[in-house]
């Protein structure tokens, strides 16, 4: 039986100090994402008065402000995001040095994210860390408005690392979260750590 550690850490609010969704779409757009955003109101209530789910809303935003743009510039795009949020200290400190602790004693290490691949996977190559999120769809490399998988949330976050990993292959099973959207990821932990 293996002892090597496997880590779970989730993103927005574990590692950053709040969601960086609202926060990515504000990078890209400026001042004029509250003009674009008016377009999306009916998609936000819907969402709010749960007659559609978040996987559905998050795929409409994203067609919505990124739809027909490459897979290139999206990933250019989310490298220089998260260079923004470290520069800003959206990124948690402790968390960081968590992060690096764990790497540095050969533990495995993966960020499982609700938030698109577009950032996520900018983080996780940076740290060089696994990454576990929402993915986008591109054909051809152009993004054409939908997600290749459900939103990484809740239930499928669980389904996501169960899909990775064998865990009787490692001990012991650490995970970090902040909301009830990190509970079944929690609850496949050995040692769950709520932040």
């Amino acid at each position: 039986m293996s002892t090597k550690t496997l880590v779970l850490f989730d993103f927005d609010g574990t590692i950053t100090q709040s969601d960086t969704f609202p926060m990515f779409l504000r990078y890209c757009l400026g001042p004029m994402i509250y003009l674009k955003v008016l377009a999306l109101l009916p998609t936000l209530l819907f969402y709010l008065l749960k007659i559609i789910s978040a996987e559905k809303a998050k795929q409409s935003i994203l067609s919505h402000f990124f739809k027909h743009a490459s897979k290139e510039k999206l990933e250019e795009k989310g490298a220089s995001f998260i260079e923004w949020l470290h520069l800003r200290g959206e990124i948690k400190e402790d968390m960081l040095k968590k992060i690096l602790f764990y790497k540095a004693a050969s533990a495995e290490v993966a960020v499982v994210s609700a938030s698109p691949d577009i950032w996520i996977r900018a983080f996780c190559q940076k740290h060089q860390l696994t990454c576990i999120c929402t993915e986008m769809e591109y054909t051809d490399g152009i993004f054409l408005g939908k997600l290749k998988t459900p939103n990484c949330n809740k239930d499928e976050k669980k389904h996501r690392i169960l899909q990775a990993y064998r865990l009787a292959n490692f001990s012991p099973i650490i995970a970090y979260g902040n909301s009830a959207g990190d509970d079944a990821m929690l609850s496949i932990a050995d040692i769950p750590k709520k932040v």
